[in-house]
């Protein structure tokens, strides 16, 4: 009798079909069972039911919810969105010799055109009692500057003259800026073309750390300067200036602040 190996022996004398044939053919029809792996403590009930399972972190979001399909109220409210629509300036504090222009959904600051003239305009904070001791706050904007040369902006959360979070533009030069009880520190970010519309991020971990984004990409982390912890912060703060006689214009988009409630 010659020797065969078992995936070539027929199942019975009265059905010639391999063990190999049968495997494959069953695997084929497992596959395309729409209940395969549904039952009580099978890997996907398991998946189903589980928080956290073989996924990367981070990943859910971005892949598995269909776009525009998220509600405000599946949405978390513990904490304190601050969002001006930017279609008027009621409740902003205004200052300097510049300007400002309305427009729909956008608001422009301009320096004026003597030198060292500026414009900024910012938010009170008087009812959210908001430091970097607490709260946690994140800043947000959309923004653009028009020219690359003579100019200097701020944005972010507090006041460049005492304490302050957020980013500071020279001329073309975007940094990372913290103001601590006057003194200011800088950490240069590299690669970022101000006159296109980008999106800026400071997430604030309560004088332990900030972080510095830019269009999603986190691009600087300081763990050694704060502004003081027991210092009020106002919100939302622009500002522009020239240092020659030519107009600088600082464009606003978007703008938003959230802390903890």
């Amino acid at each position: 009798m010659p020797f065969e190996t078992w995936e070539n022996i027929p199942k019975s004398q009265e059905d010639n079909e391999t063990i190999e044939q049968a495997i494959a053919r069953l695997i084929t029809a497992h596959n395309a069972s729409e209940e395969s792996h549904l039952g009580l403590g099978q890997s996907l009930q398991s998946h189903k039911a589980s928080e956290i399972i073989d996924h990367a972190a981070l990943s859910i979001i971005s892949d598995k919810v269909k776009s525009y399909s998220i509600f405000p109220d599946h949405l978390a409210s513990d904490r304190i969105v601050i969002r001006p629509t930017l279609e008027t300036l009621d409740g902003w504090n205004q200052e300097g010799l510049g300007s400002c222009s309305l427009d729909l959904g956008v608001v422009v600051l301009f320096s004026g055109s003597s030198i060292n003239n500026y414009r900024r305009i910012y938010g009170s904070a008087d009812y959210y009692d908001l430091s970097v001791g607490s709260g946690n706050p994140v800043f947000e904007t959309i923004l653009k500057f028009d020219k690359v040369v003579s100019q200097e902006g701020y944005f972010g959360i507090g006041s460049i003259d005492t304490n302050f979070l957020g980013f500071k533009v020279v001329n073309s030069v975007l940094y990372a800026c913290t103001v601590s009880d006057g003194s200011e520190y800088l950490e240069l970010l590299s690669g970022v073309d101000i006159t296109d519309r980008d999106a800026f991020r400071i997430v604030s971990d309560s004088a332990v750390s900030t972080k510095f984004y830019v269009n999603n990409e986190l691009l600087y982390t300081e763990e050694t300067y704060f502004p003081l912890t027991d210092e009020s912060l106002t919100s939302l703060y622009f500002s522009i200036k020239t240092t020659e006689a030519s107009q600088k214009r600082m464009i606003i988009f978007e703008a938003r602040m959230i802390i903890d409630s």
